[in-house]
């Protein structure tokens, strides 16, 4: 489009999301905005909620360039410029980590690992900007960006471009480059094709270091732990309405101290029970016999992991 910056790459010193904003241009849809004095005060008045909100730290202009140029007039054909709200990846992620949490995992601090694989792939995506919600900005200490952020695509306001252009035009941060403006476009307006922008592998990463990347992440919002483990302490917390009245660091110890039972004591157990079933045997005594001599027996032994 005409009224575009001109095409460029990346800085060396930028991510490659992003470029330096252009000397003396206009907006353009992408550009992050601080939260300066100046847009403060605009914000405190017209969007209270998001100038107190410590977790909104920046605002990403969603706007299409094209509507933001300054031609003859001192104003955009613009009537207002829209902003998404910028908000920490940490916030996004214990959203969804929530999502497939019990109140008694969420007191725990705690998640089932058999969820891990879901999340893994729900954060890809989001790095790689292919979620519909969310726009992922990379931090970039050089360009003000100290965090890994997400604008809320869905989460939007609105300012009088004809009063606070300037305001917002002051408070730019970056540009994205070209091709990331084109696929924030097509986030925006849910155009039914993708923007084909480079993803982090093999790109920029390899596949090792992505998934390092993407379990960094994950690091610290709660503890990961085996499913069969979190079921025993669930139904404890049931009977024992106590555990919950302890701190999160209390319950995760006991947690840990769960003794499950082996792969061999269950499968054990289980043709114990189908053999009482059949009728094969018919008293305890008999069902203790059976027990321990397939907890013996060498092929199970071999065949069955303790």
């Amino acid at each position: 489009m005409a009224d575009d910056p001109p095409e460029s790459k990346s800085s060396p010193d930028c991510h490659f999301t992003y470029q330096s904003p252009i000397a003396d241009s206009d907006l353009f849809q992408g550009d992050l905005l601080d939260k300066t004095p100046a847009l403060l005060e605009v914000l405190k008045v017209a969007h209270p909620l998001y100038s107190e909100g410590e977790d909104y730290t920046h605002f990403l202009v969603l706007t299409q360039s094209c509507d933001l140029v300054r031609r003859n007039s001192k104003y955009p054909k613009a009537r207002y410029i829209t902003l998404a709200a910028v908000r920490p990846l940490t916030l996004v992620l214990q959203r969804k980590i929530d999502e497939f949490r019990k109140p008694f995992d969420i007191a725990a601090g705690v998640c089932s690992l058999k969820h891990k694989t879901t999340l893994n792939a729900f954060l890809q995506q989001i790095l790689n900007n292919n979620n519909t919600d969310y726009f992922y900005l990379n931090p970039d200490p050089v360009l003000g960006l100290h965090d890994p952020s997400c604008a809320f695509l869905r989460l939007t306001i609105s300012l009088r471009a004809y009063e606070h252009y300037e305001r917002c035009l002051q408070a730019r941060l970056f540009s994205l480059t070209e091709v990331f403006r084109a696929k924030l476009g097509w986030l925006t307006g849910n155009v039914y094709s993708r923007v084909a922008t480079a993803d982090w592998v093999p790109n920029y990463a390899s596949e090792d270091d992505f998934n390092k990347r993407i379990n960094k992440h994950f690091d610290g919002l709660c503890k990961w732990v085996a499913p069969e483990r979190l079921d025993v302490a669930r139904a404890e917390a049931e009977t024992d309405t106590t555990l919950l009245c302890k701190s999160p660091s209390e319950i995760r110890s006991f947690i840990d101290g769960i003794k499950l039972q082996t792969k061999r004591q269950v499968v054990v157990k289980q043709v114990v029970e189908i053999a009482k079933e059949l009728g094969l045997i018919v008293d305890d005594t008999q069902a203790g016999i059976l027990k321990k001599r397939l907890e013996n027996d060498p092929t199970i032994i071999a065949k069955v992991a303790s």
